[in-house]
């Protein structure tokens, strides 16, 4: 007969060795939003989760800046069925008007399933005010082009410092790396909980999003 010690370090070899094997575990959401920092996506994979409801794809930066994966990971997620918005990084250091021109360029409203996206992250150069005027003028811009209007992207933090009360009857989206939900004075349609999710197809880490009781893929989708 076997001892109990003599047991113990095949089953830890094969525990081990089963752990390696290990598929990685789906951090589950609502949607992602991704961009060329996700590398080459295997979008047939990730169309497979049937929880994600929406994603949505850098488009532009700046005045002048396109994201070098757009096009392509626009095509293949739609392609695979999946309902597809764009988003465009806001920078304090271009006009509002190079910004709309350049997102207007390169992302066509007939190619789109959902609302676009203005993600506003920083404030240099700008007082709080001029940059939710901003923000504003470009959502007004974005609006006049695509017929509703855009979800405004920002963190828990950035938005209760600079944006909170100036930014009235738009559709947010906070992020806040938090088992919490967010804390801002404003209802908001879509929570980022985790910039570090991991979803099949996905060769790095990438934001996962969930609705909030105010949103759902209705309310994104282009009408």
């Amino acid at each position: 007969m076997l001892k109990p010690s003599s047991l113990l370090i095949p089953l830890l070899m094969l525990l081990l060795a089963s752990c390696r094997s290990a598929s990685p575990t789906m951090t589950y959401g609502d949607g992602i939003d991704i961009s060329h920092h996700q590398g080459k996506i295997n979008w047939k994979q990730v169309a497979r989760q049937k929880n994600l409801q929406f994603v949505y794809i850098k488009a532009t930066e700046g005045g002048t800046y396109q994201d070098p994966r757009y096009a392509h990971n626009l095509k293949q997620a739609r392609r695979r069925g999946m309902k597809v918005g764009s988003y465009h990084f806001m920078r304090t250091t271009s006009s509002v008007w190079l910004q709309f021109l350049n997102f207007m360029t390169h992302v066509d409203p007939k190619k789109q399933d959902l609302i676009p996206m203005i993600d506003v992250e920083e404030c240099k150069h700008w007082t709080s005010q001029q940059l939710a005027d901003s923000v504003n003028l470009l959502s007004r811009l974005i609006e006049r082009a695509y017929g509703q209007k855009p979800i405004i992207y920002t963190g828990q933090n950035f938005y209760n410092k600079r944006l909170a009360s100036r930014l009235p009857h738009h559709p947010l989206w906070i992020a806040a790396y938090s088992s919490n939900p967010p804390t801002v004075a404003a209802p908001y349609m879509i929570w980022q909980f985790t910039q570090r999710g991991t979803i099949p197809g996905i060769p790095t880490q990438v934001d996962i999003n969930q609705f909030t009781s105010h949103g759902n893929i209705k309310m994104l989708e282009l009408k």
